[in-house]
């Protein structure tokens, strides 16, 4: 694992990343700052109203581009990490079946770790900046621990998955499934929420994010965590947020089926990998 951290700290990806974030929290606070002068006129009550929902508006957007930053973080991290030059070098010395199932489970956890701690920071950065331009909006610590816990979920499903297909593909391949199944996962999602808001659409469109959140559970861990962090205040505002909020969250037995999707993914590509011949 130590290794594989100095790996993680040494690739360009992680400091490209860290730039790109850094753009990113500027590039949003500029963005919070003109929604807050929407909210600037009018009498003081008016304003504290208004200030609340930009608050909840401000932090459903910021979820939005961090929920894309964190899944092409935890895809792009690890595509090609199981095959082609890097293995044929490495693997060709490591003794088998248990010192390569440790060396992937090794390679899982110190990018698991890392992940945390990205998905820490940049919920931390758009909750900083929220409160900061919207003091009547309230946010709770318990509120972020939960959002942090379920994007830090949603990015080890996306890397347990992407193990998987980078020890059974290529990777161009492996990274065109991962990403096609993710966008078709974040558009079932979209269309959910479009056919909650409207009564004009099929009938059966409200099983599109259902049925593409079980295929692959990003979008449904991202609805959880709108919820989680937005509350009530999500509920009265639903129709202002349009495919950015959520109408009925997820539930708990959701969660544990994404947990347990990604442990089934890990534990295939350990037992798919100790037996694979180099």
């Amino acid at each position: 694992m130590r290794l594989t951290l100095l790996e993680v700290r040494r690739k360009r990806l992680l400091l490209f990343s860290v730039i790109m974030t850094a753009l990113f929290l500027v590039l949003f606070y500029l963005l919070m700052h003109l929604i807050k002068g929407a909210y600037q006129s009018g009498p003081e009550a008016v304003r504290v109203v208004a200030e609340l929902e930009g608050g909840v508006v401000g932090e459903s957007l910021g979820l939005f581009f961090a929920y894309f930053l964190f899944a092409f973080f935890s895809i792009f991290s690890l595509i090609g990490a199981f095959s082609g030059e890097e293995e044929t070098q490495l693997l060709a010395v490591l003794p088998r079946p248990l010192a390569r199932a440790e060396w992937l489970f090794g390679k899982w956890l110190a990018n698991a770790l890392v992940q945390a701690i990205y998905v820490g920071l940049v919920i931390l950065g758009i909750a900083l900046i929220v409160r900061g331009l919207f003091p009547h909006f309230h946010i709770s610590f318990l509120g972020i621990a939960k959002v942090w816990l379920l994007f830090s979920l949603e990015s080890w499903v996306l890397s347990s998955f992407t193990i998987l297909l980078s020890v059974l593909l290529p990777p161009i391949a492996s990274g065109i499934i991962v990403s096609s199944l993710f966008f078709i996962a974040f558009l079932g999602g979209v269309v959910e929420q479009i056919y909650s808001l409207s009564s004009k659409l099929p009938v059966g469109l409200e099983y599109a994010g259902i049925i593409t959140s079980l295929i692959m559970p990003s979008d449904g861990l991202y609805r959880r965590a709108l919820f989680e962090l937005n509350g009530q205040a999500q509920s009265v505002l639903q129709s202002s947020l349009g495919p950015f909020g959520t109408s009925i969250p997820p539930s708990n037995l959701f969660i544990a089926y994404a947990a347990f999707y990604g442990i089934v993914c890990l534990f295939l590509a350990i037992w798919r990998f100790h037996r694979k011949s180099f």
